[in-house]
C-alpha cells in the first residue's frame, strides 16, 4: 500500500506548516540521500514537534509524496496562466515550467525516481498524466495555426515534455543551469 499525506492543509497555518517539513525534506536531500531522511530529522530541520508531523503525514514516504504531488500542482497552476498570444511562445513557457527552468516551482530530484514505486502507483501516473494533458491542450488548442494538433499529438507532447524532465534531472542540475536553460532562454 502506497504511502499518502493524512490530509491537504486548509488553512494558512497548515499550510505554512506543511510547507516547512517540505523545505526541511529538500535540504536534507540536498545534503545527504533518503537514508538522512527520518520523521525526526524532518521535525528537527522543519523546526516543528514530531507529533505535529505525524498529524500530516503517517511517514516520510507520505512527506515525499505530498511534496512531488504539491511540485506538479504548481506546474499545472503555471501552466494554466500561459496567455502569449504567440504559440512558439506559449509552447517554450510550457516546456520551461515542465521542466523547472527559470520558474518559481518546488525541485523534483533525480532521486526522486528511485521512490517513486514507494509514492506513486499507476493510477496516480495516468492521474497525473491526464492532468498534464489537459494544460497542453488548453495551451495548444488557443491558436488557429494549431487546430489540425490531435489528442494524441498532444499525449505525445507530454510524454515528451515530462520525459526530457526525466532525462534531465538524470544530468544534473548543473547540466541544467549551465547548458539547458543559457541556451533555451536566448532562442
Amino acid at each position: 500500500l502506497l504511502s499518502m499525506p493524512h490530509k491537504r492543509p486548509q488553512q494558512a497555518r497548515s499550510r505554512f506548516t506543511v510547507d516547512a517539513v517540505y523545505g526541511a525534506l529538500v535540504r536534507i536531500l540536498d545534503n545527504g540521500n533518503w537514508s538522512n531522511v527520518s520523521m525526526r530529522r524532518l521535525a528537527e530541520e522543519s523546526g516543528y514537534a514530531v507529533g505535529t508531523l505525524y498529524d500530516y503525514f503517517p511517514d516520510k514516504f507520505a512527506v515525499l509524496s505530498g511534496y512531488v504531488r504539491t511540485a506538479i500542482e504548481a506546474r499545472l497552476a503555471l501552466m494554466s496562466e500561459i496567455t502569449e498570444m504567440d504559440w512558439r511562445k506559449r509552447v517554450k513557457r510550457a516546456v520551461q515550467i515542465m521542466l523547472g527552468l527559470g520558474v518559481d516551482v518546488p525541485i523534483l530530484f533525480p532521486r526522486l525516481m528511485e521512490l517513486e514505486y514507494k509514492i506513486a502507483g499507476e493510477g496516480q501516473h495516468q492521474r497525473v498524466f491526464r492532468e498534464f494533458v489537459t494544460a497542453w491542450t488548453g495551451i495548444l488548442g488557443k491558436d488557429t495555426a494549431l487546430k489540425g494538433i490531435s489528442a494524441s499529438d498532444i499525449e505525445i507532447v507530454v510524454l515528451l515534455s515530462w520525459g526530457s524532465w526525466r532525462y534531465s534531472a538524470l544530468l544534473g542540475p548543473k547540466f541544467m543551469q549551465d547548458e539547458v536553460l543559457s541556451n533555451y532562454d536566448s532562442g
